[in-house]
């Protein structure tokens, strides 16, 4: 593939030195879309928490003219699902980070480690 990449470059009459610098530049706008998704995702886990103890749960006044109203269930939904969600990618993204880390570590036998 990547030969295929530098045949078009060149028949584009750009040279190979170039193809770096979008490799880098997508790589840096990739990072930066992760670290916004994670403070996105923040922002949500912070509002799930805290909206319980915003709102009155035995006074439906409180929570009767916010999203989700004019019941609890909406509105909690509406609140704290969006932060449950989040948590939830944001467990599984590093736990499949750890495993795959992990795996790259060299498998050794216990026979060649001498058990």
């Amino acid at each position: 593939m990547a030969a295929g990449l530098a045949g078009q470059a060149r028949k584009m009459g750009v040279s190979t030195h170039d193809l770096g610098r979008v490799g880098f530049y997508r790589r840096g706008m990739k990072r930066l879309g992760v670290v916004l998704l994670w403070i996105v995702g923040l922002y949500f886990v912070g509002r799930a928490v805290v909206e319980p103890f915003v709102i009155d749960l035995s006074d439906p006044a409180t929570y009767r003219n916010d999203w989700g109203g004019p019941h609890l269930i909406g509105v909690l939904a509406v609140h704290a699902l969006p932060g449950i969600l989040a948590l939830a990618a944001m467990v599984w993204r590093v736990r499949r980070r750890r495993a795959t880390a992990s795996s790259d570590s060299p498998v050794v036998s216990p026979a060649a480690r001498g058990k």
